[in-house]
């Protein structure tokens, strides 16, 4: 030991002089800045309190204390700025810009006075209310009423201390004059009134021009969607024409299509047959077919469905001579619901007529033809006081709430003596319109003394389903009966 200093050899031979380790004198004095050191250096790296620690922070940040919500302003809210509005400025090209960096507007703007913006300022397309200006000044308005312009399109007035200038284009909605005098405040164009001369009203829908025909490969022509009758708020109400090529005026029929009333279209006559087909082949035999759309009971109840029905037939008379058919044979052909339309036709009369469309020829028809039929609404539905039915839907309640609405739309009421001649066919295994309905109104029709023919169709359902002949042999059947109470063959 030299000094207090031990001197241990060490293993080299050499010596190493070792210090004792002696405590630290602590300053007497810890300021804060001290303090905080050691509060730093003690705590955990992630877990240490960043309140403690005052830092530079933005003003929006500050808190007054811990865990309080931060203030965005310092107790007040700054005021908001008005809308400096750009100052009219004579410029060449007869558009007034605003001081400093602004876009152009039309000539004739007066923005009000206003502070020099610090920034470049936007002009604001909106509406305004602005007072008009007296012509060739800046006095108070004629009228004392404020009107709504589009500052960008303000028309220019005159100036007595300035020259005038026509702009180099004038908006298409301003009068002719815009920018080139005196305007009136309240100045529009006038509308032109209905049957003025130079105006024109289109057609009635039944009076418009027929569409061109076509002309199909066995020689049909056929004219699709002409409309006969339009109703307000309701679809156009239009059928197609299937006429034969053969010379001079030919019978016409005019079938109306089933789906319950509620469902269908004038394009088909039931699912077993494509398309068109049974129409053609009544034309290739000489009598022209008008298949027709009528309001469903979606779209109107009853009677709705009849008059529409009436009124094909009185469209058909009205344009005989320009369609080429003859007004004095026209008869009536449906299926399910169309033919209880169908026979509807042949047995009402004018009270039931209507007022759609054409009005003043008759329509009635010489000759029925009706596919399973429903006849009477009473006693089709199983339960008649169900109001889900498709009769419910179409009367508009429950038939046994209405008897004498359901009455009058069914067949069996109107049977009498001058009714035309019919032809019912039904199938015996129909399971939605029982044969019975068909019974009923060959009963009925009997009874009055009308010719009547009940063709029934062993193992056919409805839509002629379940028979492999229904379909065929049922279009046979009408064609001869058509033609022979149209054409006058009895063949």
């Amino acid at each position: 030991m030299l000094n207090g200093v031990d001197a241990d050899p060490a293993p080299g031979g050499s010596h190493e002089l070792r210090v004792p380790d002696r405590p630290r004198e602590r300053s007497a004095v810890a300021g804060p800045a001290a303090r905080q050191a050691r509060a730093l250096r003690a705590a955990p790296r992630r877990g240490r309190a960043r309140q403690a620690v005052r830092r530079p922070v933005h003003r929006a940040a500050v808190r007054r204390r811990d865990r309080e919500p931060v203030r965005r302003h310092r107790g007040r809210l700054p005021r908001r700025r008005r809308h400096p509005h750009p100052q009219p400025r004579r410029h060449p090209r007869d558009v007034l810009r605003a001081r400093g960096q602004g876009p152009a507007v039309l000539r004739g703007h007066r923005g009000r006075p206003a502070d020099p913006p610090a920034r470049p300022r936007r002009l604001r397309l909106r509406a305004r209310r602005l007072r008009p200006r007296l012509p060739g000044g800046r006095g108070q308005p004629d009228d004392g009423h404020a009107v709504r312009r589009l500052r960008a399109v303000l028309p220019a007035h005159g100036h007595p201390d300035r020259p005038h200038r026509r702009p180099a284009a004038v908006h298409p909605g301003l009068p002719a004059h815009a920018g080139r005098g005196p305007a009136a405040p309240h100045e529009v164009p006038p509308r032109a009134p209905l049957g003025r001369p130079g105006v024109t009203l289109p057609p009635p829908a039944h009076s418009a021009p027929l569409p061109p025909a076509r002309t199909t490969a066995d020689g049909v022509r056929v004219l699709a969607g002409v409309p006969y009758a339009a109703l307000p708020g309701a679809r156009p109400l239009e059928l197609d024409l299937y006429l034969p090529s053969g010379p001079g005026p030919a019978p016409v029929v005019v079938f109306l299509h089933g789906g319950g009333w509620r469902l269908g279209s004038r394009h088909s006559a039931g699912p077993q047959f494509t398309g068109s087909a049974p129409f053609e082949q009544l034309a290739q035999a000489g009598i022209a077919v008008a298949a027709l759309d009528y309001r469903l009971s979606g779209e109107a109840v009853w009677p709705a469905q009849l008059h529409d029905a009436k009124a094909a037939v009185r469209w058909l008379r009205s344009r005989a001579e320009e369609l080429g058919v003859d007004p004095d044979r026209v008869a009536a052909w449906g299926e399910s619901a169309g033919g209880h339309l169908a026979a509807l036709l042949g047995l009402t009369g004018p009270d039931l007529d209507g007022d759609v469309g054409v009005t003043g020829p008759a329509s009635t028809v010489c000759a029925v033809v009706a596919w399973y039929p429903p006849t009477d609404l009473a006693t089709v539905p199983a339960d008649p006081t169900d109001v889900a039915t498709r009769e419910a839907q179409l009367l508009g309640a429950a038939p046994a709430d209405v008897p004498e609405l359901a009455a009058q739309a069914s067949p069996v009421t109107h049977a009498g003596p001058a009714a035309p001649p019919f032809l019912l066919l039904h199938g015996d295994a129909d399971r939605m319109v029982g044969h019975r309905q068909s019974e009923l109104l060959h009963a009925a029709l009997t009874a009055a003394g009308t010719p009547v023919e009940l063709v029934t169709l062993p193992g056919a359902d409805h839509m002629w389903l379940g028979s492999p002949d229904a379909a065929a042999t049922a279009l046979t059947r009408t064609t001869a009966f058509l033609t022979r109470h149209l054409l006058g063959d009895h063949r």
